[in-house]
């Protein structure tokens, strides 16, 4: 995946934060995964594909069930972690590299399923990375896709975006997410080559006991705040941070937070 202007498109920002996002998101992404799965139902013996797999989300929960699991990330410390928790877990076929979403280095038709969880929406070319998703799995197969409904970003996140852009003013609304309705999904998988196309919602919440404590992860998991602190001096942030869990108390309160977090899964047939 090449590097854009937009700032969440750069592997530099998810190097920043692997073993973060991998602690702190993981946990709950793995429920869309659980979701992404259960759309393509891969046999005992099928041969997937994961683009853009992150920490291996998806991987690590598909490899034990198939045959051969191979995923890719633009990020190098997102695809070590991958390995670190493939090793841990006896995990052996599963095969991770770095590499672009807009250019796999598989043959045609070389999958029997392939996933993209919370990835080729944000790349560069999205009709680019969608068509090679659909190139690299056998006719008749499917690929399921995942993104953010854009109209139902939770509150916090549209309120911290805004505050990190107050810095970064190249990083996009929380509202902007890329594919952001179903509408906007069809519109880009059809003519990338997908029919049959099956579009849902789904939701999975987090809880916290306090606003303290779902900034402190937020804090930890969130792309754009780990970006923040990367580009502010040290001897400064600590005051940003504060303005940022100010404007947060203000807002929603101090107490217990609920962050909802629906997204689209969109699988097709080549």
């Amino acid at each position: 995946m090449s590097v854009g202007s937009n700032p969440l498109a750069d592997p530099a920002t998810w190097n920043l934060m692997a073993d973060d996002y991998l602690a702190e998101l993981t946990p709950h992404f793995e429920h869309y995964a659980v979701d992404a799965l259960r759309l393509a139902t891969p046999a005992r013996n099928a041969r997937i594909a994961d683009v853009a797999c992150g920490p291996g989300t998806l991987s690590i929960l598909v490899a034990p069930a198939v045959a051969e699991v191979f995923a890719l990330d633009f990020s190098t410390e997102m695809v070590e972690r991958v390995r670190r928790r493939a090793d841990r877990a006896g995990i052996r076929n599963l095969t991770v590299l770095a590499g672009d979403g807009h250019a796999l280095p598989w043959p045609d038709a070389h999958f029997d399923a392939g996933f993209s969880m919370f990835g080729v929406f944000l790349f560069d070319d999205r009709p680019r990375g969608l068509s090679e998703l659909r190139r690299v799995v056998r006719p008749g197969a499917h690929v399921v896709i995942s993104t953010w409904v854009a109209a139902e970003r939770p509150p916090i996140l549209k309120l911290v975006r805004k505050a990190v852009q107050k810095y970064i003013p190249a990083m996009p609304d929380a509202e902007q997410s890329p594919l952001g309705s179903a509408d906007e999904i069809r519109a880009e998988m059809e003519p990338a080559g997908f029919r049959e196309l099956h579009i849902e919602r789904v939701v999975h919440a987090q809880s916290f006991p306090s606003l303290d404590a779902a900034w402190l992860s937020m804090r930890r998991g969130l792309a754009p705040v780990a970006l923040l602190r990367a580009r502010i001096p040290a001897d400064e942030y600590a005051a940003v941070d504060q303005e940022i869990c100010n404007l947060l108390e203000r807002e929603l309160g101090s107490g217990p937070q609920t962050v909802e977090m629906p997204a689209w899964l969109a699988r097709g047939a080549r």
